[in-house]
């Protein structure tokens, strides 16, 4: 009869299931709006409302678990600036100034506070959005702190260089910009948004409530670096639930 060595088979029982826990998804960051773990107690004055007056947000919670890419002012900044807070008496985030970016380079961008681990192969963004505007909405992967230097993908529905609604989703950003998907505006709805980033492969999954979006080959995708948002004169619109997970 051939001798079994136990303690071999234990350390490959070991290594077996060591390499199945490193194979788990790690979710690095949740945001629900919900309380304060997620916004300031005290109320922010929105900037916009200096011009906008009862046509705006009066006042906000500003967030906690996420970067603001410039020092948000009420007093000093001007009007233009973004506003991303969680408006009272909800559990939702709203983007309520005029997104820093009234014929402006959009420098007003939030990010996530949960840095996307340098070795991380895949990860997933989920969030649900509720597009309020026909303005360009962007989302950010693999971007600095401040919201720049990373993929750029987005979307609009109003007819480039004009203010007309139309019920197509117009592809921003700078990977892939010019792109129409008759019919896929998904505005004035809440919809599930799931971006998959194989970094290996450098390809974005893009899904809408679990339908195809858009996929693409980025070749300036970046390992490590923050998830983040940023709009350029759209305003109004909300997210809530936003999770990172490490996939591998």
């Amino acid at each position: 009869m051939k001798k079994v060595s136990v303690v071999g088979l234990t350390i490959l029982c070991i290594c077996g299931f060591s390499k199945l826990i490193q194979a788990e998804p790690q979710e690095i960051f949740f945001d629900d709006f919900n309380g304060e773990e997620s916004y300031e107690a005290e109320l922010t004055k929105n900037a916009t409302s200096k011009v906008y007056k009862t046509n705006s947000l009066l006042e906000g919670h500003l967030l906690k678990k996420w970067h603001y890419g410039w020092n948000y002012s009420y007093f000093e900044g001007d009007w233009e600036q973004a506003f991303y807070v969680v408006e009272p008496g909800t559990s939702e985030m709203i983007q309520a100034g005029r997104s820093g970016a009234y014929r402006s380079q959009c420098p007003n961008r939030i990010t996530a506070k949960a840095v996307i681990p340098d070795d991380a192969k895949k990860y997933r963004i989920e969030l649900k959005q509720f597009k309020a505007d026909n303005d360009q909405i962007f989302y950010l992967l693999g971007a600095g702190k401040g919201g720049f230097d990373g993929v750029e993908i987005g979307y609009e529905n109003q007819l480039p260089g004009t203010d007309e609604t139309v019920l197509d989703a117009y592809i921003r950003g700078n990977v892939i910009d010019g792109l129409i998907l008759p019919g896929r505006s998904y505005l004035g709805e809440w919809v599930d948004v799931r971006i998959d980033v194989d970094v290996e492969a450098k390809r974005i999954d893009w899904t809408m409530n679990g339908e195809p979006f858009i996929s693409l080959d980025a070749h300036n995708l970046k390992r490590g670096g923050y998830f983040g948002i940023y709009m350029h004169y759209e305003r109004s619109t909300r997210y809530d639930d936003v999770r990172i997970t490490v996939l591998e």
